[in-house]
Order: structure tokens, then sequence, then C-alpha cells
């Protein structure tokens, strides 16, 4: 109780806090969306890149946020415009603008055709800069070098395996994370991928870099010694790989693909000698 002529605040609640709005796109919805990404690029042409495989796989979340076919139609016909990035990144975008076309569809954005195609320009770019280095220089040059080491015993045909389910694992995988997380968080989820994404590819390519050196020690040049013709051959490999990729000036990744290269032109030219 205050005193007389003593003024006290007195305590105001706090708002509550509105619960999040249920969403309007079931999981088989976004399941379906996922089984149509696999054919991004079918009709990949030089006018529009990916964009017609991007609608493509755009349109179960636009049937199911539109009244109708027709609305539905007109929402995907920008979607079809130009639009290129790295294949697996390119379901987060595909999941961001179907948030962005749920909030347009419950009013809480005010972005419009031109808006949404804005941003999924901007994704596009964003997210080719993380996925070429992740995908074409960190995991594919690292699974090479994997299935040469573990081939270089037995030349089994497992390891072309290797590569094969090993970066079909990883690129399937996130390709379905990215389509979920894009659109359950939509453009906050990509702020954080380059914070995540860049240390794991620094990783991944130092991990190729090791088993390069591996290759080197165990295949290129092996420990019961070899003929002169392989051992000259072997030499001038090397020595073509520094003059060219080093004045690339390219990472661990890049220099795992030049050695699987080079190995397996050892490995099958050597024995004619």
């Amino acid at each position: 109780m205050s005193e007389p002529g003593v003024w006290t605040p007195e305590a105001t609640p706090e708002p509550a806090i509105a619960p999040p709005a249920p969403r309007l796109l079931p999981a088989r919805t976004l399941w379906a969306m996922f089984g149509r990404l696999m054919l991004l690029q079918a009709v990949w042409n030089y006018e529009r890149m990916q964009g017609i495989g991007f609608a493509h796989a755009l349109a179960p979340a636009a049937r199911r946020l539109a009244k109708d076919d027709a609305e539905a139609a007109r929402s995907l016909v920008p979607q079809a415009g130009y639009f290129n990035t790295h294949p697996v990144m390119a379901a987060v975008a595909v999941g961001v603008v179907a948030d962005q076309l749920e909030r347009r569809a419950r009013g809480e954005t005010a972005l419009d055709d031109a808006g949404i195609l804005r941003v999924k320009q901007a994704l596009g770019s964003s997210l080719a800069a993380m996925g070429d280095p992740l995908f074409w220089n960190a995991v594919r040059p690292l699974l090479a070098l994997t299935a040469v080491y573990g081939w270089r015993d037995d030349r089994s045909w497992l390891g072309a395996l290797t590569i094969v389910a090993g970066y079909n694992t990883f690129a399937l995988g996130y390709r379905l994370r990215g389509l979920f997380q894009g659109y359950a968080r939509g453009l906050a989820y990509v702020a954080q991928l380059a914070r995540r994404l860049g240390p794991m590819t620094a990783g991944l390519r130092t991990v190729a870099g090791v088993i390069a050196a591996l290759v080197v020690s165990t295949v290129l040049l092996p420990a019961g010694g070899g003929s002169a013709a392989q051992a000259i051959l072997s030499v001038t490999g090397v020595a073509l790989g520094l003059m060219f990729f080093g004045a690339a000036r390219l990472g661990p990744g890049e220099w795992g693909l030049a050695i699987v290269l080079v190995v397996l032109a050892w490995a099958t030219l050597a024995p004619g000698f």
C-alpha cells in the first residue's frame, strides 16, 4: 500500500505472447515438393536455367495455398523465370519461397510477386556461394579420394560405390533438410547458413588434403617400390600437378581431385611400360 501523497506505479501485466499460427502446408505436401526437386534440372536451359524446375517443385505448395487452380497457376508463372543456384541448395530456396507464399496467403507480409522474386534471386546467388565450395570443392573430392584409397588394394568396384552412394546420401539428406528447414524457419534459416557451412567446408577440405597425402604415400609411391618407368611417370604427374594447380591457387579439395586423376593415369598407363 502506498503512502499518502506518494504516487506508486501499479504493476502492469506482461502482454501475452500469441502462439504461432499453425502451418498451412502438411508434411505430404513438403514430401511432394521434395520428390519434384529430383527433376529440378530436367528442362534446364540457357534462358531460364532452373526456373521451370523451380516452379514445378513449388507447385504443390502453390496449389495448397491458392483458392483454385487458376490462382495457383498465376502465382507460379513468375516463379518459372530465371533462377540458378547449386542444385542441392535450391531446396532451401524452394522452402523459403513456400514460406513467403504462405505468409502472403495469411496476410502477414506485404511482399508481392516482384518482392518474392527479389528474395528468390538473392537466395540463388548466396546459396550458390555456399553450395559450390561445399559440394563441388569439398564433399566430391573427399569421397573421390576415399574411393581411390579404398580401391588401392583389391581393385574392387566398391570404390566406385563409395563415391556414388556417399555423395548421394549427403546430397539427398541436405536437400531434404534444406527444404523442410527453409519452409519452417524462412529467411532466418538462410541467415545462419554461412556461419555453419563455412567451417564445415573448411574441415572437409582439410580432411581431403590428409587423404590425398595417404593416397600419394600408398598408391602413387608404393612401399615396395616400382619400376623406373613407374617412378618417372609418377614424378612427371606430380610436377604437372604442381605447375597447373599451383598456378591456379586451388585448395586442398581441388588438389585432392588432381591427385586422383594422376593416380588413375598412373594405374592405367604404368603397367604397359
